[in-house]
């Protein structure tokens, strides 16, 4: 029998009834497809059905990615024989000690999405540890699972569908010590706490979620997937893993009519930035359903902040601070626990910071854990409401600075970094 060309588009349905006649060829075809599980009595149930996991090699070598040592795979079965999250956990933890350690692969972010579960081999710098782990995996689940394991699907997730700028909070979640860490290894880590991970996404996944409308996780390169409901929570753990492995994630959820779109993004050193699109609401609405996100465990926050920034992509770059740039700030990370790159409508900030301010006289000061403060303009409108970009600087993100701007600069004084302050207290000495 000649398989055909294996097909992202091809129905479920239609693959797994190919699959079912071959069950009584569960041996190697042309190379692209190897069967696995119980396809003789063991398998059979009542209706005389048999169970049988397939590989797609072809497809798994093309996302299999030497580099990294990683492979991107979907195990797409039909929902009511679909192993539960626990299931696959323990299994995949007993495979991985079954082959450990000639063969290192571990398997990880298993997420429940609209085809199947999606999940990553990780330290797979040789395809042939990646299939045989696959190949213990389909074996471990085939007396009751029906499915085929084959490569993630590729595509770019839409990108946000209004490029202005919006309203977006960039928070700094507390880190490990990055000065006690080799120099080779501060700049490509994630850094938090693996304890307080789960935590922070289970609440931004749940803040995602209040769109009514599926959630889409995207990570570096043309890979993303539509997430679907979960029933055991564990996606946001999940998550949380692929924050940890790329640093750079996007998750965002969007309505079709009335547009309503919220996004989640990540990168290095425990920064995780959220946006909120509503032209339902007004400006302060979504400022105030932005910053409750300061709220949710302030003592674990460094330093959190409100401002614009470009629509469906919530990343610093190109925002406008008055003395260092993004790179400045990323580099020199262990300062914002001190140091701000510029005066803010709203800020989350720690002693530390308060002991360098000016004047905050004309602000509202609000003690939220210890030695953790809510710092808010009294009149937060123009803070919060959208500025024309300078035609001479399309790139940049507004507002421009204005005289309350320029206020607040002075209000927070020596608080607000500057080249000088980096190089007097330069965190790496």
């Amino acid at each position: 029998m000649i398989w055909p060309e294996w097909n992202d588009e091809v129905p479920q349905g239609e693959i797994l009834g190919a699959l079912r006649l071959l069950r009584d060829c569960p041996v190697g075809i042309d190379g692209c497809v190897k069967l696995h599980g119980a396809l003789g009595s063991p398998g059979l149930d009542q209706n005389n059905r048999g169970w049988m996991i397939a590989l797609d090699l072809r497809g798994l070598r093309r996302e299999w990615y030497e580099d990294e040592g990683e492979v991107r795979f979907l195990l797409e079965a039909p929902a009511d024989t679909a192993p539960t999250r626990r299931r696959l956990a323990e299994t995949s933890a007993a495979v991985t000690a079954a082959l450990s350690p000639t063969n290192p692969v571990v398997a990880e972010q298993w997420l429940w999405t609209s085809a199947g579960w999606s999940g990553v081999l990780t330290c797979a710098f040789s395809f042939d540890h990646a299939v045989d782990w696959l190949e213990q995996l389909a074996i471990a689940l085939g007396d009751d699972v029906e499915g085929v394991l084959q490569a993630a699907p590729r595509g770019r997730m839409p990108r946000g569908r209004d490029a202005r700028d919006q309203l977006t909070t960039f928070a700094y979640w507390r880190t490990e010590d990055l000065r006690a860490l080799p120099p080779a290894q501060r700049d490509g880590r994630w850094a938090v706490d693996p304890a307080l991970t789960p935590a922070v996404f289970a609440r931004a996944v749940e803040w995602i979620e209040q769109v009514d409308a599926p959630a889409t996780l995207s990570r570096p390169g043309p890979w993303y997937v539509e997430l679907a409901g979960d029933v055991d929570a564990g996606q946001p753990a999940a998550i949380g893993e692929a924050a940890r492995r790329y640093l750079v994630i996007f998750l965002r959820a969007a309505t079709r009519r009335a547009f309503v779109e919220r996004t989640l993004g990540t990168r290095q050193h425990g920064l995780l930035a959220l946006q909120l699109v509503d032209e339902s609401l007004s400006a302060l609405e979504r400022a105030a359903l932005l910053t409750e996100s300061f709220a949710w465990d302030p003592a674990a926050l460094d330093y959190a902040y409100l401002t614009h920034c470009q629509g469906g992509t919530p990343i610093e770059y190109g925002l406008l601070w008055p003395h260092v740039s993004e790179p400045d700030v990323r580099y020199n990370r262990p300062l914002l626990a001190s140091y701000v790159p510029d005066a803010f409508g709203v800020q989350l900030l720690t002693a530390a910071h308060l002991e360098r301010a000016h004047d905050l006289s004309r602000w509202r000061v609000e003690q939220v854990a210890p030695e953790r403060y809510l710092v808010s303009a009294v009149d937060l409108e123009p803070w919060v409401s959208r500025q024309e970009r300078d035609p001479h600087r399309p790139h940049d993100v507004a507002p421009r600075p204005t005289d309350g701007q320029e206020q607040a600069r002075a209000d927070f004084g020596a608080m607000i970094l500057t080249p000088e302050t980096i190089r007097a207290d330069d965190p790496w000495r």
